[in-house]
């Protein structure tokens, strides 16, 4: 596997261990993050989330994340994202 494909493997399982256990916070600002390029559709689930942190990493397309209405902060820093349009409606943010 390839370094976005290893970085998605392992937000899979950081997802699927946020919605197990009600994760409020969620990083993806670590090394093993930096080649990540696209969110897994589940993060989009997680309805308690209210911090979601994508620094450094190599995701733009934040569409997954529209139905986050609880997100109250979100940290862009050193992304390729262009388009806030997906937030519209993340009226907390």
């Amino acid at each position: 596997m390839g370094a976005a494909e290893d970085a998605f493997a392992a937000a899979e399982r950081k997802v699927a261990r946020a919605a197990r256990t009600g994760t409020r916070r969620l990083s993806f600002d670590a090394q093993e993050f930096r080649a990540l390029n696209r969110l897994p559709d589940g993060i989009g689930n997680l309805s308690a989330l209210r911090t979601l942190d994508l620094d450094r990493t190599q995701v733009s397309d934040l569409s997954v994340l529209a139905g986050l209405t609880g997100l109250t902060r979100l940290y862009l820093s050193n992304t390729p994202v262009s388009d806030l349009s997906a937030l519209a409606g993340l009226t907390g943010l």
